[in-house]
């Protein structure tokens, strides 16, 4: 994996973090994300933070309000719901909004305490702390697994929190951000579901399934690789 991340920043460079989403934030524009796009995304947190200037009047909204300020989105009521439900629990235990002592956790106490959270699952606390707090957690959306699967690093359908265990603990430290932005680019780009481009793969050499379909295609590589 040390490997892989390497020739992927050589593809397409080294990603910088450039969100300043504090981590409620970020957070919460992370379930508005859930089937949605990333440019659709980031449309419909800013109608909400428009909508709702603080966390404490979405908390006083009625829900019916939350919704319609993320309606363009998608799945509204069900968001809407989880986010109220998240915004009182946080309140009720904390007093506040601020979630900023997750910086000071271990990366699974902190990956824990969200999880705690109605309809925040392990995938989405992952990536509010590797978004927000730069945590050491890989989240992985389908993009990533099918790569990894291609490269051998878990098998075909192993279960998600085993598969997100398992790739975390490959992956060197400090490049968990790194290797997640570039393996959805490269899986966006590269190794997509039909017709993936083997012959252009910057990791072709640390990928049986890419070598086998070349030999199977009888198609040449990219000389570069």
């Amino acid at each position: 994996m040390r490997r892989v991340v390497q020739n992927l920043e050589g593809e397409y460079g080294v990603p910088v973090n450039e969100r300043e989403l504090d981590t409620l934030d970020s957070l919460i524009e992370t379930i508005l994300s859930q089937q949605n796009s990333s440019a659709s995304t980031r449309l419909v947190f800013a109608e909400l933070k428009r909508r709702f200037p603080t966390w404490d009047k979405a908390l006083e909204a009625p829900v019916d309000d939350v919704e319609d300020a993320i309606r363009s989105g998608g799945l509204a009521r069900m968001k809407a719901a989880r986010i109220k439900a998240i915004l009182e629990a946080i309140h009720a235990e904390r007093g506040d909004f601020d979630l900023g002592f997750l910086e000071a956790m271990h990366p699974e106490e902190a990956l824990a305490y969200l999880t705690r959270f109605p309809g925040v699952g392990p995938k989405t606390a992952r990536c509010t702390l590797l978004f927000s707090c730069e945590k050491d957690l890989f989240p992985m959306d389908v993009h990533i697994f099918r790569i990894l699967e291609r490269l051998g690093v878990f098998p075909p359908k192993t279960p998600d929190e085993r598969a997100h265990r398992i790739a975390a603990e490959l992956i060197p430290s400090g490049k968990h951000y790194s290797a997640h932005v570039n393996l959805i680019r490269h899986g966006r780009k590269v190794c997509r579901p039909t017709n993936p481009r083997c012959g252009a793969c910057c990791i072709l050499d640390y990928c049986p399934t890419g070598q086998q379909r070349l030999l199977e295609d009888d198609a040449p590589a990219d000389p570069r690789w």
